[in-house]
Parts: C-alpha cells; structure tokens; sequence
C-alpha cells in the first residue's frame, strides 16, 4: 500500500461469540 492514493484495507475479522453477548460489546475500530 505504500505510494498509493487509493489504498484498499480488505480485512476479515470473526468472533465466536453470541449475540446476546454481542448485544452487550462495543466494537472501537480506527484507521
């Protein structure tokens, strides 16, 4: 990605919760 004007971020995050769980979380994503 170095020297680009038009990075491209293609990143897959999975977790193994429920979503009652999930329900209770706060995901804080920064670039």
């Amino acid at each position: 990605m170095k020297d680009t004007l038009a990075p491209v971020f293609d990143e897959t995050f999975e977790y193994d919760i429920t979503y009652e769980e999930a329900k209770l979380k706060t995901l804080d994503i920064a670039v």
